[in-house]
């Protein structure tokens, strides 16, 4: 009779090993890379749920706020992110005060992409930071999320 695979958990100090099944889903759990993830900041519920569909669809792991306060715990409690995704206005401060904690206070590089259908900004652009317009066609915020990560967006299925 032949026995399952299995691997050894414990046995230190004369102790009997225990032995655990080795299963597809643990193997495959090892070699399954890392989904970039995604702290999406937003202080309507419905806008935090229509970024967390897309950003899933794109492959991508999310984390949802919905003001400053809950945006700082998630970056203390389940960073790093390598983008975030935050609206300007926010019921306990504004995107641009958590982006400055999130810069200077926590030394934190995730790239930044401001979101605003009130505000009016200079358009601005670098490396890790940048501003999109409300409203925006999903289209536009792939493309913006791509180029703040530094990946050239694929034609196919951008929505």
């Amino acid at each position: 009779m032949s026995s399952p695979l299995t691997a050894n958990t414990d046995g230190q100090n004369g102790t009997p090993l225990e032995r655990t099944p080795l299963t597809a889903n643990r193997r495959a759990e090892k070699l399954e890379p890392t989904m970039d993830r995604v702290l999406l900041v937003d202080d309507k519920s419905e806008m935090r749920e229509l970024l967390t569909q897309l950003f899933q669809h794109w492959s991508y792991a999310t984390v949802s706020a919905a003001t400053v306060a809950e945006a700082r715990h998630a970056v203390l409690t389940q960073g790093p992110f390598k983008v975030v995704v935050c609206d300007f206005e926010l019921p306990d401060g504004n995107g641009l005060q958590f982006w400055s904690w999130l810069r200077w206070d926590r030394r934190d590089d995730a790239r930044f992409l401001l979101m605003s259908g009130s505000a009016s900004f200079v358009r601005h652009h670098s490396e890790d930071f940048s501003f999109l317009p409300k409203p925006f066609r999903p289209e536009e915020l792939h493309r913006r999320v791509l180029e703040l990560i530094g990946s050239k967006p694929e034609r196919r299925d951008l929505y």
